[in-house]
């Protein structure tokens, strides 16, 4: 077998010809026994299962119940071992997977979302005599950086006071900000409380002084002053709701008129790929919930996503898009199809790498795994609750290929549980063979928050 990152990982997903993941179910394949794409959990390989059972033995031994956990390795249909495969438990975040998932069937790969800044007063002599609009869209990573590229797109339109009240219309938010564990989240104000210090140099904290500095050396210091309050629309247009369903038909960038107003800059997020990288890199639950919510919610996800894999609700119970609590709940065949699922669909949009280019890897990547001891080139998400730990991806080896899997831990003692589930990896890849030589894994591509390109300034009429 060739290299297998270089090459694309499609060269060792050798499914068969004919086999349509996404419209034929992936359990539909995993349940038929009498097909050639299948052998039945008794008949996994001996020696794979052996070694799963000493795994088990020691988390018994380090007095963890081997009742609690469940494990399923997968390569191509043949199943190699597993251990409750078909009981759901919780995934913690391994429910990103699914988000991920069900928001590249809902979105373009390179969907951007929208932000717009709107004023409904006249320019003058550097002051915008009225309000500042921002018309929310939905973008789950507007952060620091992207706030002081604003500013400075807002002083390229000669704006450097505004005279009136900066208006959040929609749903508006940074920095991650409300955290989705936050019993008593503050209101829809913060999100422009945010943006009204990012734009304003002056304002600036220790913090913001630091971000500005890590971006590049020409970033001017923005210095737009807001002189009235931080306050929602007092009439949110339907329109500029991020809540609303997405549909395949519509057109990024289309603006709906408004009387009295003038669209200033229509701000781009990251596209879509970029975003699910940085929510699997870092777990983060934020940019999971806004995606799902977007998507109606974490409910309608699983429906989705059960009708794509054939997944029963039994084996696949989503309430919503980041995993919090313990309301989620997937067997580890379910996350093992809904990431085959994921690699299928990223390989038909074009995309070589599948899903090494949502999630990380090791060798390549930090975020949650940077402590991790797993084989380098595995492709993972990381699990945790208080007493859950979770990992799923895959594993190369040199006579499986692409190793899918699924291992989903309860206890308290999540850190033992997370060396059990390396140690594991890496005594499976002792048995299968590492991957070819040399294994080529690219550099680690980071995104550029604050990119100025990604402000479209629209010049209107009513700047003098």
């Amino acid at each position: 077998m060739q290299g297998f990152i270089g090459t694309g990982l499609a060269t060792l997903l050798t499914l068969s010809p004919g086999v349509d993941l996404l419209h034929q179910g992936a359990v539909t394949y995993l349940n038929h026994a009498g097909s050639s794409w299948f052998w039945g959990p008794d008949q996994a390989e001996p020696q794979a299962q052996a070694t799963v059972q000493q795994y088990l033995d020691r988390l018994k031994a380090a007095g963890i119940d081997p009742a609690e956990q469940g494990l399923w390795f997968q390569a191509n249909w043949r199943v190699l071992a597993q251990h409750q495969g078909d009981r759901p438990l919780s995934a913690a975040s391994l429910t990103k997977v699914a988000t991920s998932l069900a928001a590249l069937e809902t979105w373009d790969p390179n969907h951007q979302f929208i932000t717009e800044i709107w004023a409904d007063g006249p320019i003058a002599q550097g002051t915008l005599q009225g309000n500042l609009i921002v018309r929310g869209g939905g973008d789950p990573m507007f952060v620091w950086e992207e706030a002081i590229a604003l500013g400075n797109a807002l002083q390229r339109l000669g704006i450097n006071r505004v005279t009136g009240d900066l208006v959040i219309e929609g749903r508006f938010e940074m920095n991650f900000l409300p955290d989705p564990e936050d019993p008593n989240p503050p209101g829809p104000a913060l999100g422009g409380t945010l943006l009204r210090q990012g734009i304003n140099g002056a304002a600036w904290s220790p913090l913001l002084t630091r971000v500005h500095g890590a971006m590049p050396p020409d970033t001017p210091k923005p210095q737009v002053v807001i002189a009235g309050t931080v306050r929602p629309a007092l009439d949110a247009l339907p329109s500029a709701s991020p809540n609303q369903l997405p549909t395949a038909t519509a057109t990024p960038g289309t603006t709906t008129p408004v009387a009295g107003r003038r669209l200033l800059i229509r701000h781009r997020s990251l596209p879509l790929l970029s975003l699910l990288k940085q929510m699997n890199l870092y777990s983060n639950n934020f940019m999971a919930e806004t995606l799902a919510r977007q998507m109606g919610g974490g409910v309608k996800v699983a429906q989705q996503l059960r009708s794509l894999t054939g997944l029963s609700e039994t084996e696949l119970r989503s309430l919503n898009g980041s995993g919090l609590g313990q309301g989620n709940a997937f067997s580890p065949r379910a996350i093992t199809a809904i990431g085959i699922a994921l690699e299928r669909r990223l390989q038909g949009l074009g995309i070589p790498e599948g899903v090494a280019a949502l999630l990380p890897m090791a060798g390549r990547d930090r975020g949650t795994i940077a402590r991790r001891k797993m084989p380098a080139g595995s492709a993972v998400k990381t699990g945790s609750l208080f007493n859950v730990s979770a990992l799923s991806g895959f594993l190369p080896t040199r006579d499986r290929g692409l190793v899918w899997f699924s291992i989903q831990n309860r206890s308290t003692k999540v850190n033992s549980l997370r060396a059990e589930q390396d140690k594991l990896l890496t005594a499976l890849q002792t048995q299968w063979g590492g991957p070819p030589q040399p294994v080529v894994i690219p550099p680690p591509i980071e995104p550029l928050l604050g990119d100025p390109s990604r402000n479209e300034l629209i010049q209107p009429s009513l700047i003098h």
